[in-house]
């Protein structure tokens, strides 16, 4: 897949990026580009390759992963309340 793919996503406030779909992540990140898209996965090494939040499970609860660098380089700031 390509960048060029994507191009036509439309304007969302919010984009999960599912499993399925970890081999197209860069061009899925490359097509939002510096839109301010909040980017949401649930797979292992999401939040290191620039998605914003990774929902995981963890002692069967689910915890967010925050990729701070990612959010704010977009304009986004992730609350404070979501972190604790």
């Amino acid at each position: 897949a390509r960048a060029a793919e994507y191009e036509d996503l439309p304007m969302c406030p919010v984009l999960f990026v599912a499993a399925s779909e970890e081999k197209r992540l860069e061009d899925i990140l490359d097509a939002v580009g510096d839109r301010p898209v909040l980017i949401v996965g649930d797979t292992e090494g999401y939040p290191e390759r620039g998605v914003m939040i990774n929902l995981v499970v963890r002692d069967k609860k689910v915890k967010f992963q925050i990729n701070h660098g990612a959010a704010r380089r977009v304009g986004i700031e992730v609350d404070a309340q979501l972190l604790r």
